[in-house]
């Protein structure tokens, strides 16, 4: 069986992530293929090792904007396919135009799917009217596709209710990055002169920053608290945000706002940090709140979208909206030591659940039971 999986438009963190992860926990000695081509653009392809089983693959539409982009996925990339003789492809994107006819589509998008996202951007704006568009790309990506993959069973659920019945759907979740693993696991919970929160996430209206401002405005204990953000934004949100923050002097004091990091910076971070902090309403799979859970760090997680699946009983739940319960949850957490350490513990011994090891082994033997004609899948 030879295998094609398109990664073209894998641009975001856990997108790249995701696509290093199967590749380079592949076994190709435990599977029946032959060989693999991946589609992606240079940068992206530079990042995956060389591999026998492997051939690296890009276009120079592939390059461009969207447009081309489009072009090249319906008109281009299905020769090619061809001209390669793959079986099978393995599309990381549920906004594909390809209409290989042996396709399986990965979900990763949930925001033009969960109830009352799309209405946190501006009517009439290109970030909403995308929004829109994407969800009836994808739509019909997943109905045509011969096998679907969801990363949560909380994503299946609220998808499949707008896109209609799908075929052979298989949910396999992401793995967690081995660097990330315990580095915080002999820390100790007490706290020093300073309470540092730290927020891995980009700037935007589903991940909630401007709830955090208001509950660290009521935090008793405000003066203590050093609050990280990172990961930056781009959209009116982030403007408002450091807004809210310039014309408050305690927040000016206590919110550093850092741009996307390198994983070695990130953690870096994380081993001065107290509490993780997980605020989004939005999300297909969480990945950085299982990279959280690996850390070893006690969590303070929002209730919404399939948080509470992937977290279940070790962290302390808020509603993402609610400045006052945000408020809440952080002197709870604060003022009890032994909730902490709890916490940290069984977080960490959850998130031993997530391996790219496993994903890699899923993601492929499903391929083949689907090329093999497995119905059961």
């Amino acid at each position: 069986m030879i295998v094609g999986i398109d990664a073209t438009r894998n641009r975001s963190g856990g997108a790249v992530i995701h696509i290093k992860g199967i590749l380079s926990n592949f076994d190709f000695s435990a599977h029946e293929i032959d060989h693999i081509h991946l589609w992606s653009y240079p940068e992206l392809l530079k990042q995956i090792p060389d591999y026998d089983w492997l051939t690296k693959h890009t276009h120079k539409l592939i390059q461009k904007n969207l447009f081309f982009q489009v072009i090249w996925q319906k008109y281009i990339f299905p020769k090619e396919l061809a001209d390669f003789s793959c079986d099978i492809l393995l599309s990381t994107d549920a906004g594909t135009f390809c209409c290989f006819k042996n396709n399986i589509v990965m979900s990763r998008d949930m925001l033009s799917y969960e109830p009352g996202m799309m209405e946190r951007y501006p009517l009439l704006t290109f970030s909403r009217l995308r929004l829109y568009l994407l969800r009836y790309v994808q739509n019909s990506s997943l109905s045509r596709a011969l096998g679907t993959v969801f990363l949560t069973n909380y994503a299946y659920d609220v998808i499949s209710k707008q896109a209609g019945p799908l075929n052979r759907v298989k949910v396999i979740p992401h793995g967690v990055t081995e660097s990330f693993k315990g580095i915080c696991s002999d820390k100790t919970s007490e706290f020093k002169k300073e309470i540092v929160v730290t927020y891995v996430s980009n700037i935007a209206p589903y991940k909630n920053q401007k709830t955090i401002l208001n509950a660290i405005l009521k935090f008793s204990e405000k003066s203590k608290l050093k609050v990280n953000f990172i990961g930056g934004g781009n959209c009116f949100y982030y403007d408002e945000v450091v807004k809210i923050i310039n014309s408050k002097s305690i927040l000016k004091q206590c919110v550093t706002i850092f741009p996307k990091l390198p994983h070695s910076e990130i953690i870096s971070i994380l081993k001065k940090t107290d509490i993780f902090l997980y605020a989004s309403s939005c999300e297909n799979m969480p990945n950085t709140l299982v990279e959280g859970m690996s850390t070893g760090l006690p969590i303070l997680c929002s209730n919404k979208g399939p948080m509470p699946d992937v977290l279940k009983d070790t962290g302390l739940y808020f509603d993402p909206d609610n400045a006052n319960d945000l408020k809440d949850a952080l002197e709870k957490i604060v003022k009890n030591k032994g909730l902490r350490e709890h916490f940290s513990r069984d977080a960490m011994l959850e998130s031993k659940k997530y391996s790219w090891k496993r994903c890699s082994h899923e993601t492929f033997t499903y391929l083949e039971e689907i090329m093999n004609g497995d119905g059961n899948v």
